[in-house]
């Protein structure tokens, strides 16, 4: 598990990273976070309304620190790259 935590950190790191870069620009947000992700994995691929979805999720995360919403967003991201996590794992 530590290896997912170490591709979820970095998905969220991207997206605190292009939500900065771009702060009021979704289209511009959406193309860095995949360019971002494509260099680390060419096979990787998001839709804009996932990766808007993501967002959403983390900045409500950020916003009242609930832990069911941690583990749904990082629920959302493991199944973004690809990974299974069983609930009695977390």
């Amino acid at each position: 598990m530590n290896e997912l935590n170490k591709q979820i950190d970095y998905v969220t790191e991207v997206i605190h990273f292009v939500c900065e870069k771009y702060p009021k620009n979704n289209e511009k947000q959406y193309k860095g976070f995949i360019n971002i992700l494509k260099k680390a994995n060419p096979q990787f691929n998001c839709s804009e309304e996932r990766y808007v979805g993501l967002k959403k999720l983390l900045a409500q995360y950020m916003f009242d620190r609930n832990l069911s919403d941690r583990y749904t967003y990082e629920q959302n991201v493991s199944e973004l790259l690809g990974f299974y996590m069983p609930v009695s794992v977390l």
